[in-house]
């Protein structure tokens, strides 16, 4: 495991690469407990890092999303379990050996939660907060009177604020606005991805979702990254079909690129101008498509 220097001398720094590339799956994409870490010049191409990075004692580690923090340390947090209340945040120099920061419970006082997906970083660029955005479902209701009716909950996006610039410390959970349509009401959507568009001056918050009940990834914008979230683009609006765990990216040509898994052993891109019209997704090269499940990538700026 690990990286080593290449016969010519390049630097085996995990800050000598652009792109890093925090995934689950292993080598048949069947491992939802251990983290890989690969890396890219170019963001197409992917270079195995450090595979089973870090493996849990006792929960899952699916879902990683990775920041470098002002601290030098990177810091990925991490879905734990398919049911539950809670999520981890791990922390590394070295991209190699990981160390537990942290398990934040989404649960509190009078709010219940029953599962907690896909935990997201961002750092707002406006106010310089870093939150971390995690889609979470309350248990079911049984209404007792008249009928013993059971209602469903859905899932939606609710934001974390850090408290402590050690990662440690957290606001509680605070359900974003987002405003639904009615035929969205009672639909759960997950994996929430914002980016910030600092040449929108209207919106610009952008953020890619997936709606759970018809499997598609959605476009929707906002002010401020607390909302109140529009929906934008809806259905399948770019034809990429059916997707989920969608990560964004603005490359240094100022163009974007989007990766999402098609849930079918296929992990796939596609770019954008302005974040309004795609091209068709293709799969990452080199095999490793077929490996690695939703993660998130991170761009290094030297």
């Amino acid at each position: 495991m690990g990286w080593s220097p290449s016969e010519d001398g390049s630097c085996d720094s995990p800050r000598c690469h652009n792109y890093i590339f925090s995934t689950f799956g292993g080598e048949t994409s069947k491992n939802e407990r251990q983290l890989d870490i690969y890396v890219s010049h170019d963001a197409v191409h992917w270079e195995a890092f450090a595979m089973g990075a870090y493996k849990p004692a006792d929960s899952l580690l699916r879902d990683p999303s990775i920041i470098l923090h002002s601290d030098g340390f990177y810091y990925i947090c991490h879905t734990t379990n398919w049911e539950g209340d809670d999520f981890a945040i791990i922390r590394s120099k070295n991209l190699i050996d990981w160390d537990p920061v942290v398990t934040v419970k989404s649960s509190h006082t009078g709010f219940k939660v029953a599962q907690t997906w896909a935990p997201e970083f961002f750092q707002d660029p406006q106010t310089k907060k870093i939150h971390i955005i995690v889609s979470l479902r309350q248990p079911d209701l049984t209404l007792v009177n008249p009928d013993h009716v059971v209602r469903e909950s859905v899932f939606k996006p609710y934001i974390f604020t850090a408290t402590s610039s050690d990662l440690k410390s957290w606001s509680q959970a605070q359900q974003l606005n987002v405003n639904e349509s009615d035929e969205g009401l009672l639909q759960s959507h997950i994996d929430m991805f914002v980016i910030y568009k600092e040449d929108d001056k209207n919106t610009p918050y952008h953020a890619f979702m997936k709606n759970e009940v018809e499997k598609y990834v959605e476009h929707l914008t906002a002010v401020s990254v607390m909302g109140p979230w529009e929906y934008k683009q809806t259905n399948d609006f770019a034809k990429w079909g059916i997707k989920e765990g969608p990560v964004v990216v603005q490359l240094p040509n100022r163009k974007y690129r989007i990766w999402a898994d098609d849930y079918h052993g296929h992990y796939q891109y596609a770019d954008s101008d302005d974040l309004w019209t795609w091209n068709e997704m293709m799969d990452i090269p080199g095999g490793v498509s077929s490996r690695v499940r939703h993660g998130s990538v991170l761009r290094q700026v030297k």
